[in-house]
């Protein structure tokens, strides 16, 4: 892809003087093989990613270069690490040279991945011993080293009835570490309270009324998910996204984005976000969700906003 204007304009006043870009980096993986591409001006080897553009999400961003470079959706399971130094200095063909600093993201791939040719010769995937003896940049041996097996990876599994007190307790947890600041007292306050919770997902567990999901990471069950049908004829959109909730020390292990992945696929959907969580509105802008202009309100949550897709 060409520079971006804003580039462009930087380097219509410095040259092909060293400039300082942050970027992002899919480490595409399937267990042990990684996805890796040749570039077109090197030769070389590496993984996927490119510069971050201004006001735009990382994870907008990788998810924006993999796309244009391979074609390919990913999802994103969690950060690796953040790397930059004298590895990640670059001198491009046109004599321009970049230094970056790089988020790299461990990523699962979603659809066919094919080299964009302007880019790109050839993309491949290789095991850590075949990338050891590859032509490659150099910098690419730190990132897919600090990708662990000590990584916590979430099972997402079909709720069952036995499941209603552990999902109360993650919704009460995450209603507290979410909306907390709402109220005087979380602790207190009957929103935020586990038995009414209990109560209420023994009802729809044995109903069976909506289908609900729950993401498990070492036997302890951190997330749920759940959606609805809505039939009315003047709906927004024929399903509603009724909850996501993944507790705090669970965020970034990928268990949104799988629960969302489970209970909704890439379905037109509505939902409801509260209007002071930018964390949980970039999460669903990066799944297609667009705030409509519908706003309400809560329980003690003052201000919700309805994003579709």
């Amino acid at each position: 892809m060409p520079a971006s204007d804003y580039i462009a304009a930087i380097r219509s006043r410095i040259g092909t003087d060293l400039l300082l870009l942050p970027g992002v980096t899919a480490v595409i993986r399937d267990g042990e093989r990684f996805l890796l591409a040749r570039h077109r001006h090197s030769g070389l080897w590496s993984l996927i990613g490119g510069a971050v553009e201004p006001g735009e999400e990382p994870a907008e961003a990788l998810h924006r270069e993999v796309g244009e470079e391979t074609g390919a959706r990913v999802r994103i399971r969690g950060v690796v690490g953040v790397y930059g130094g004298e590895p990640m200095m670059v001198t491009y063909p046109n004599g321009d040279r970049v230094g970056y600093v790089t988020t790299a993201y461990d990523c699962e791939l979603l659809s066919d991945a094919v080299a964009d040719q302007d880019e790109l010769l050839e993309v491949r995937w290789f095991s850590r011993e075949e990338i050891a003896s590859l032509a490659r940049r150099d910098w690419i041996d730190r990132v897919i080293a600090d990708v662990p097996a000590r990584r916590r990876f979430p099972h997402i599994r079909p709720a069952t009835s036995t499941d209603a007190e552990a999902i109360a307790r993650v919704h009460a947890r995450s209603w507290r570490e979410t909306y907390g600041k709402f109220v005087d007292d979380p602790e207190t306050n009957p929103w935020f309270g586990v038995e009414r919770r209990i109560d209420m997902w023994s009802a729809t567990l044995r109903e069976a009324a909506s289908p609900v999901m729950v993401a498990v990471i070492d036997g302890e069950l951190v997330g749920f998910a759940s959606t609805q049908r809505v039939p009315e004829s003047d709906a927004v959109r024929g399903e509603e996204l009724t909850t996501l909730y993944v507790v705090s020390s669970a965020q970034g292990t990928g268990a949104g984005q799988s629960l969302l992945d489970a209970v909704l696929a890439d379905r037109p959907a509505s939902l409801w976000v509260a209007a002071d969580n930018p964390r949980a509105e970039a999460f669903y802008r990066r799944n297609g969700f667009r705030p409509d202009g519908a706003e309400s309100a809560f329980g003690p949550i003052p201000r919700t906003v309805r994003m579709v897709r």
